[in-house]
């Protein structure tokens, strides 16, 4: 989490994106997302990424992906 808000404090109109290499991978992510999420939320603005598209993040939910940007 330190090293999204280091990256934004150099980079503030880049855009991340999360993925793992293996879907075990890409769980962890999600459970680290979930872990933050209120603190996440305060300023980055954080999508899942379906095969439909993108949708809000939701801690419950699978996705593929996870786009980062600050609000």
């Amino acid at each position: 989490m330190s090293t999204i808000h280091y990256f934004f404090e150099e980079q503030p109109h880049a855009v991340i994106y999360i993925t793992g290499s293996t879907p075990s991978g890409t769980r962890l992510y999600r459970i680290a997302i979930s872990k933050y999420l209120p603190v996440f939320e305060e300023k980055f603005n954080i999508l899942g990424e379906l095969k439909e598209g993108w949708e809000r993040f939701d801690s419950s939910k699978e996705y593929e992906g996870f786009f980062i940007k600050l609000k």
